[in-house]
């Protein structure tokens, strides 16, 4: 790339709308990961009032939905952020085998976060949903579920 630089006077040829195109490729999936979360809220708040009214919980909507909305976030983010943590930790391994063509040690490190994925954040998404209500309670102290 020096060498590309140095014959090119200081002009790089590659274009920036190329630059921008690719900055878009890698960020695109980190960005509907971050914006996962505030959409499925959104929906939540925008639909749980109205379903609550029509079958005549109206009284006690506004209370559960804050609690829906502040509690249930935190338990969610409990193997959200484990599965990221685990995917960070593996991606480098993984981008380095690709780089490098070793189509078995890249084979082998897919599968082995696949593994990872099944094995820790699978399980720990099935503990919280059968564990839910006595977690709610301990976790954050709530009574009125």
């Amino acid at each position: 790339m020096e060498r590309e630089l140095e014959e090119s006077g200081g002009v790089l040829s590659f274009p920036k709308s190329e630059h921008y195109r690719e900055l878009l490729s890698y960020a695109g999936p980190f960005v509907l990961v971050g914006i996962a979360t505030p959409l499925y809220q959104m929906v939540d708040q925008f639909t749980f009032n109205r379903i609550m009214s029509s079958i005549g919980q109206a009284k006690i909507s506004e209370d559960l939905l804050s609690v829906i909305l502040v509690y249930g976030h935190k338990l969610v983010i409990i193997p959200v952020t484990l599965s990221i943590g685990l995917a960070m930790a593996v991606l480098p391994a993984i981008t380095k085998a690709f780089t490098e063509n070793d189509n078995n040690l890249y084979k082998h490190y897919i599968n082995q976060a696949i593994l990872i994925v099944v094995l820790l954040v699978l399980p720990a998404a099935v503990g919280l949903s059968i564990y839910r209500y006595k977690l709610m309670v301990c976790y954050m102290k709530c009574k009125t579920l």
